[in-house]
């Protein structure tokens, strides 16, 4: 840790040891999305490009957004998306170009949620797409490496918001766009 922040660049090259695109979440993001060979999706946090390589070949163009130079040279050597260095709060991308774009376990990492789904929408076309996909709490609790470190889950908790029961709606065009899953 760097000032009590993960220090994603030093841990990149072991991170996937314990992490993974899981099926089920693949299989829900790509109901979700909808993506067609000719959409354009934004991977917001993709990290080490897990989920990238997962949904390759599925719509015309791949995008990977993360803050940190050291999971996006990870994500390099296993994903043919288009990666950029970028803050998820100023994307240096232009307004409507993405069709879809999704978000998997990076929200608690986001202090100003509404500036992020403000920005979010900015970089999504009229009728994009938007899935964020985080944990419960209760959830949380079923991590296997909480069993090794047990304090970790409390810290955790504090640091992670706990959206079971909870749906976030996001106004787009005067309509509300959720799914809880």
């Amino acid at each position: 840790k760097k000032d009590g922040k993960i220090n994603y660049d030093s841990i990149s090259k072991n991170y996937d040891i314990s992490r993974r695109a899981g099926t089920k979440t693949v299989e829900l993001l790509v109901e979700l999305l909808n993506p067609i060979t000719d959409s354009v999706v934004l991977d917001v946090g993709c990290g080490t490009g897990n989920f990238l390589l997962e949904l390759n070949g599925l719509s015309k163009k791949l995008v990977g957004l993360d803050l940190s130079a050291g999971m996006l040279a990870q994500a390099k050597s296993k994903s043919r998306a288009m990666l950029i260095r970028g803050n998820t709060l100023f994307m240096p991308f232009y307004e409507k170009v993405f069709d879809a774009a999704y978000c998997i376990q990076v929200l608690h990492h986001i202090l100003d949620k509404s500036r992020f789904t403000k920005e979010v929408y900015r970089v999504l076309k009229r009728e994009g797409r938007f899935v964020i996909q985080s944990c419960s709490h209760d959830q949380l609790s079923t991590f296997w490496q909480y069993h090794y470190f047990p304090t970790a889950l409390e810290i955790d908790k504090k640091r992670i918001p706990d959206f079971i029961g909870r749906i976030l709606p996001f106004r787009r065009r005067e309509r509300l766009h959720y799914r809880v899953f």
